[in-house]
């Protein structure tokens, strides 16, 4: 499992910071300035979404990452894990001219969406690229890298402990997203 465990972690942390901040947090910025009042949270789920459409295109126009390099698929996950301490900031410091600033939430929302389909995509892509480089042939490149991650192991055993392993880190990226979320939704209720 040496060739994969990469990508499920990235995988995992991916969908993890992505469900913690979004759309929770992200939701309860408020309109301090503009005084948008209950358009606000619209308006950050259309920007998020726009940057996580943004970030999904990038990988296919500009591939990055191939066999030889794929161990720097952290790089964009390091990225993407310092939106966390940025959006509780934003909210903790509401009142501040710069953090509470709608222009501020705008752009932060929107950077973390392009962050996040990015990271999501290459995580997901990365393995068919790998097939791709070992001149295997895959029908289908878009975001298959959970079907296509066995077929990097050798025999039919291994490809079924892959699919698994890949399962539940997109499932245990998914539960713990969802449950940070509901702690930084805490926080924020107390703060």
């Amino acid at each position: 499992m040496g060739k994969i465990w990469y990508i499920a972690l990235s995988i995992q942390v991916c969908f993890m910071v992505c469900l913690s901040l979004f759309p929770g947090v992200s939701t309860s910025f408020q309109s301090n300035y503009l005084n948008l009042g209950d358009w606000f949270p619209i308006i950050m789920i259309f920007l998020f979404d726009l940057g996580d459409f943004i970030g999904k295109a990038l990988p296919a126009s500009f591939p990055i990452f191939h066999r030889s390099n794929a161990h720097w698929i952290f790089l964009p996950l390091f990225f993407h894990v310092c939106w966390i301490p940025i959006f509780l900031l934003g909210v903790v410091w509401s009142n501040d001219p710069f953090w509470g600033n709608e222009y501020f939430y705008s752009i932060i929302v929107l950077l973390m969406g392009a962050t996040n389909g990015f990271s999501i995509s290459i995580s997901l892509i990365s393995i068919s690229i790998f097939l791709i480089s070992l001149e295997l042939y895959v029908r289908y490149i878009g975001c298959s890298g959970l079907m296509v991650c066995p077929q990097l192991v050798d025999n039919e055993y291994e490809k079924e402990v892959a699919g698994m392993i890949e399962t539940f880190f997109l499932v245990f990226g998914l539960m713990s997203g969802s449950y940070l979320g509901v702690l930084y939704t805490i926080f924020i209720i107390k703060t």
